[in-house]
Formats: C-alpha cells, sequence, structure tokens
C-alpha cells in the first residue's frame, strides 16, 4: 500500500471548489510556517529555551551579586573611628606628672594620658595649633626615652571579609603629632595588617615624626595622615605608637586624635 506523505502544513487542493484553492493559496503565501515537519519545530524551541534560561540565568545572577553587594556595603562600619579612645578622653588623665596609662590600648613603658594644661608637663594647652576638636587630654611619653601603646582591631568584626578580598576597601590613617618647643622628641605611628593566620600582609604604613624644624620649633601638633588600600586576605591591624626621647629627661612626644577608617 502506498502512502500520501504530506507535511501537516502542506495546502490541499480543492477539485469541487477552485475558488476555494486561490482562497488558500493566499492564505498560505503569508502564514505557511519555515518548518516542514514537527521535529525541525521542536529543536529549534528546544534551542530558543535554552538560550533563554542562559540569558535568564545571567540577569539573575547579575542581580544578586549587585544586591549582595549592596546589603555587605551597608553593613559595614565605614567612615567610623575603629580606633579605642584614640583621642585620650576615655578614663582618667593626669593633671601633674604622674603616669597615667590610657584606657583601651597595651603599653610598653610609662605612656601618660594628660591633660592639657599641665603644669608639670607644659607641652600643650589649649591655645597651642592642634585639633579644632579637641577634648580634655592628649597622649606623651612621661619620662621614657622610648616608649610605646598599640592595640588590634578585628577587621573582620567591622567589615565582610568578601569586600577586603575584592581589594576594594580602603584606609586612612590619622594622627596629630607634635612636640615642644627646639625639642626633637617625636611620635611615630605605624599601621601593620595580618591575615587569619596572624601572619603580615603588605606593606607596613607610617605616619610622623614631626620633628623641631616642622613645627617651627614650636610647641604645637601638626595633622598628619597617610591612605591605601586594604591588602586581600586582611583580618586584623594592629595600630603602634612609639613616642622617643632626644634630649633631656622627659619624653616629650606629643599625640592626638589617632584614627583609623575604611572606606569606599
Amino acid at each position: 500500500m502506498k502512502y500520501d506523505q504530506r507535511s501537516i502544513w502542506q495546502v490541499t487542493y480543492n477539485r469541487v471548489n477552485p475558488e476555494q484553492n486561490d482562497n488558500n493559496q493566499q492564505t498560505n503565501k503569508w502564514s505557511k510556517p519555515i518548518y516542514t515537519n514537527l521535529s525541525q519545530w521542536s529543536c529549534c524551541c528546544s534551542k530558543s529555551l535554552l538560550y533563554g534560561l542562559i540569558i535568564g540565568g545571567l540577569i539573575v545572577g547579575v542581580a544578586f551579586a549587585t544586591i549582595l553587594t549592596l546589603y555587605l556595603r551597608e553593613s559595614a562600619l565605614f567612615n567610623i573611628n575603629l580606633v579605642t579612645n584614640g583621642n585620650g578622653e576615655i578614663g582618667n588623665c593626669s593633671s601633674s606628672n604622674a603616669s597615667v596609662s590610657p584606657m583601651g590600648w597595651n603599653v610598653n613603658g610609662p605612656i601618660a594620658q594628660i591633660y592639657y594644661n599641665n603644669t608639670s608637663f607644659p607641652d600643650q594647652n589649649f591655645a597651642t595649633i592642634g585639633p579644632n576638636d579637641r577634648g580634655k587630654c592628649y597622649f606623651m611619653g612621661h619620662d621614657s626615652a622610648s616608649t610605646s601603646m598599640w592595640q588590634v582591631v578585628n577587621l573582620t568584626n567591622q567589615i565582610d571579609p568578601v569586600l577586603i578580598d575584592s581589594f576594594t576597601v580602603k584606609f586612612n590613617l590619622s594622627a596629630w603629632l607634635g612636640g615642644i618647643t627646639v625639642q626633637n622628641d617625636s611620635v611615630v605611628i605605624m599601621l601593620t595588617f595580618s591575615d587569619g593566620n596572624n601572619l603580615m600582609v603588605g606593606n607596613n604604613t607610617y605616619i610622623g615624626p614631626v620633628l623641631a624644624t616642622d613645627r617651627a620649633n614650636r610647641s604645637l601638633l601638626v595633622a598628619k595622615q597617610a591612605t591605601g588600600l586594604v591588602p586581600v586576605h586582611a583580618r586584623s591591624v594592629t595600630i603602634l605608637v612609639t613616642i622617643t626621647r632626644f634630649t633631656g629627661t622627659a619624653n616629650n612626644g606629643d599625640v592626638d586624635d589617632i584614627g583609623f577608617y575604611l572606606y569606599q
């Protein structure tokens, strides 16, 4: 038996009504699909569906990444001073020659958190040049040849590591540094980043010293700052303040308003 094989879209000639054939041909001229069998149509639809799924997945992925980045940025503690007691206003201050260790800092050697206008150490007062928002106290080296204080800031408590490892987080280290008249007693602040294994990453960052010539041999404080990118894999940062005596018996290296900020 021989079968008449036609496409399901093929036009059939009407022997009874020839006029209908003309109408069918006109209709078929504009509406006939480009596919001649179901398998071709199914294959093309499968490819279109696959491309659509891929494009849709890409759009969803980009949207998710954007939302995640915005969430991480909003939850991060940007533009906030992460130093504890960087201005010497927490705890007691010395109004005499007594050494009062600053709260929030680890200390190696005698160091003093003293009042401006301290008569025993008349380095700085409220009339000398310094921070406009100064409080009542600042830090000085007391009677040591060299003394230091430091604190460690856990960065993962402040910001998601994903942002750090994307190498987009910046930092700012700042402070007011100075001393007394012609003496070169001075302060240096060093910033060191460490990874989760407490190994150093990136390079050390320094501000200071401010020597007598930098102050025109006057008793005052000078604003200093350094900026950079937080290195990849950084998980903590150590802020080390070292105060060194060059002459005399008192260590008159002075510092106030120590700040460490993250931003984007």
